[in-house]
């Protein structure tokens, strides 16, 4: 009889802690973007599937996501793993670094991923977590140079190859500008560039120059430098002339410019969406007086939280969805340009055939003169987007006033 309860009751034991492994479950906080959160819950199906872990769900928009957090930290219901940026505050304090997890896993190698992008998930030196790995690359997006085609070919004009410069962008920008009512203004552009801290700052990166002197520590502004200068003298200069069309993202799409510095994956559908007629070819981005080519990435990571109380499942998970091959190519059913490079060359190889001129934009990701997007730029932003535009759009002041101005208020924000 003993030993027949001593059985019972070790069949209980092993059936409790097969119950208690199966009743693992991990929450993750994504955004629901272009479709991610759809991607997501997919993920989590075959997940359960795979390894009989259960995975929640819960997406909110990407500008929500610092509230939901503050939020869910607040009422003690931190999720295990959220998706991010390093554009959140703190985010070291937030999460799990997780070079021991890659350290002793056999199956992970770094290379999977375009140095670039991984670099994004690096604490600089700069950083309290300096070298803490903070997140699993799962995303990204980049934009580059397009050119309209029948623009160029109307006025039997070759399209911009390597090695094109800025001066003849500038020379483009004048010949392709056209006044076609006859009122003395031009109704047609030759070149489109958003004048917001972003847009402006690949321009600005070319040039050899950056707003701050650090991309996300920041401690004073760089917009005294002598680059900054010279790559807004060159814009001012376009301006004046009246062949920059500013301010309309779409612009490009309506044909309203010849050349655009804002031309992403999702160009196709955005022409398409116009009915415009439009024809375009991506092309590289002109050569400044920098080395620097390549482009702004703007990459999404997945992070584990200090909080979760399954840490060897969570990791299992962002490998899922950061790192597996397969996974990573369903992203991008949802318009999402994946982390892992071999799904890179998966989501731009179907492009392709329709677009061959769209491996000029895979080259930015490969690029590395490349760069993430600084996001310690974001507390001053709309200090950059209020004072440049006054000197190169309305040209109200100088550009010696606009930058003597941003460059005190910008040393003051940053001191608070």
């Amino acid at each position: 009889m003993r030993k027949k309860a001593l059985s019972i009751l070790v069949l209980c034991i092993v059936l409790g802690m097969a119950a208690s492994v199966q009743a693992v479950t991990i929450r993750h906080l994504g955004v629901s973007t272009s479709g991610q959160d759809e991607w997501l819950k997919e993920m989590a199906r075959r997940f359960e599937e795979e390894t009989g872990i259960k995975v929640m769900i819960d997406a909110v928009l990407a500008s929500g996501l610092e509230e939901h957090l503050i939020l869910a930290s607040l009422s003690g219901t931190l999720p295990d793993a959220v998706s991010t940026s390093m554009a959140q505050p703190g985010l070291g304090e937030l999460v799990v670094d997780l070079r021991p997890f890659i350290a002793k896993d056999p199956d992970f190698d770094l290379n999977a991923y375009a140095p670039a992008v991984w670099a994004d998930v690096v604490m600089p030196p700069q950083s309290p977590y300096v070298g803490a790995v903070v997140g699993l690359p799962y995303s990204l997006w980049t934009y580059g140079a397009a050119v309209n085609t029948i623009y160029f070919e109307e006025d039997g004009i070759d399209i911009p190859a390597a090695g094109w410069t800025w001066q003849d962008l500038r020379s483009l920008a004048i010949k392709l500008s056209k006044d076609e009512d006859g009122d003395g203004y031009y109704d047609r552009f030759g070149w489109s560039l958003r004048p917001t801290w972003t847009r402006m700052g690949v321009f600005l990166h070319h040039g050899g120059g950056q707003w701050l002197d650090d991309p996300l520590f920041p401690q004073k502004s760089r917009v005294l430098d002598e680059a900054v200068r010279v790559t807004f003298d060159f814009v001012r200069e376009l301006s004046e002339l009246g062949v920059v069309h500013f301010y309309d993202e779409r612009g490009f799409a309506r044909g309203v410019s010849a050349m655009s510095y804002e031309a992403g994956s999702t160009l196709p559908h955005t022409v398409g969406r116009f009915n415009s007629g439009v024809e375009f070819d991506y092309v590289p981005f002109a050569q400044g007086p920098s080395a620097n080519t390549g482009g702004e990435l703007t990459v999404q990571i997945n992070s584990m939280l200090r909080t979760t109380e399954h840490p060897e499942e969570t990791w299992e998970w962002l490998k899922f969805i950061s790192y597996n091959y397969e996974n990573q190519v369903l992203l991008t059913q949802v318009d999402r340009i994946p982390a892992v490079t071999a799904a890179v060359q998966v989501y731009f190889q179907d492009m392709l055939t329709a677009e061959p001129s769209i491996i000029h934009l895979f080259n930015i990701i490969a690029d590395p003169t490349s760069f993430s997007r600084p996001y310690g730029v974001t507390p001053v932003g709309d200090l950059i987007d209020t004072w440049i535009p006054r000197a190169i759009v309305t040209r109200e002041i100088s550009l010696d006033e606009a930058l003597s101005q941003l460059d005190a208020l910008i040393n003051v924000t940053l001191k608070k």
